[in-house]
């Protein structure tokens, strides 16, 4: 399954990715389709590890260059003193050449931080490869 959303992209909000991507699996349940795999890139990737700590539903989870710590590469795309601008405007908006444009707020950032991938991947059943 490949989902595209009309949706923005979001910065943070793993958790409920996770929980979108529960929503979706649950359809296909639904209509007697068996998944037996999620696979996620990037963000994506982190989202799928996510989901296979909180459901035990899907016995195959591929991770394709995920971060594992979500503290990581922020300076970069975000800029020096990247919290005390977000804390003084709001947001920061994040443009690259070639790419979607996106807003990060200081609540999707603090998600972001808070998003504990450690933890959450000792939470994955031993049976899900």
């Amino acid at each position: 399954m490949h989902v595209e959303s009309d949706g923005s992209f979001q910065y943070g909000y793993y958790w409920r990715e996770a929980d979108d991507l529960h929503a979706a699996t649950q359809h296909f349940h639904g209509l007697n389709r068996l998944v037996t795999a999620i696979v996620g890139h990037s963000k994506g990737a982190g989202v799928v590890l996510l989901y296979a700590s909180k459901y035990n539903d899907v016995k195959t989870v591929v991770n394709i260059s995920g971060r594992y710590d979500l503290k990581a590469g922020i300076e970069e795309r975000l800029g020096k003193n990247y919290m005390e601008r977000i804390k003084e405007d709001g947001f920061i908006d994040v443009k690259r050449p070639g790419s979607s444009d996106y807003r990060v707020t200081l609540e999707s950032l603090l998600d972001r931080l808070d998003t504990n991938m450690h933890g959450a991947c000792l939470q994955i059943d031993t049976e899900c490869r």
